[in-house]
C-alpha cells in the first residue's frame, strides 16, 4: 500500500480562488515593476547620460522621483496590507500624472507608465474581494 502525500481534495470556495489569483497577480506584477524601476535607477546612477549628468535636477523632476518612490512603497505595503498598498500605489501614479501634466501644461506623453499602477489596482481589487467574502461569511 503506497501512501501518497497530497492535500485533501476538498472543495474550495471559488471566490477564495479568485482572491488568490488576484493577490499573486498583483504581487508578481509589483515585483516586476519594482525590478524595472530599480534597474532604471541603478542604470542612471552608474551610467548617467552626459547631458543629464551635468544638468541640475529641477524641483519638478525631483517630485517625479518622490511619486515613483511612493509607488514602490505601495508595492511593498500591498503584500501585507492590500487596501493601503493599493491606495498608495494608485494614488502616487495619479499624482505623478497630475503633477507632470501641470508642470508641462498638457497631459504627460509617457502614458505607457500608467501600466505601473496595475499592481496597485489589483491590490485594491483583492481588498474588495476579501471584504465581500468576509462580509458574506459573517452573514
Amino acid at each position: 500500500m503506497a501512501t501518497a502525500s497530497h492535500r485533501s481534495h476538498r472543495p474550495q470556495d471559488p471566490q477564495q480562488r479568485w482572491i488568490r489569483v488576484v493577490r499573486w497577480s498583483a504581487r508578481g506584477l509589483a515585483a516586476a515593476g519594482l525590478l524595472f524601476l530599480l534597474s532604471m535607477l541603478v542604470g542612471h546612477l552608474f551610467e548617467p547620460e552626459p547631458a543629464v549628468a551635468e544638468a541640475a535636477i529641477t524641483f519638478g523632476e525631483a517630485m517625479g522621483f518622490v511619486w515613483m518612490g511612493l509607488l514602490l512603497v505601495g508595492y511593498v505595503v500591498g503584500w501585507w496590507r492590500p487596501l493601503l498598498g493599493g491606495a498608495i500605489a494608485v494614488g502616487s501614479m495619479a499624482a505623478f500624472y497630475v503633477w507632470f501634466s501641470v508642470l508641462r501644461g498638457s497631459f504627460l506623453a509617457m502614458g505607457f507608465l500608467a501600466i505601473l499602477a496595475l499592481p496597485g489596482a489589483l491590490y485594491l481589487v483583492e481588498a474588495e474581494l476579501t471584504r465581500r467574502r468576509v462580509r458574506r461569511s459573517a452573514a
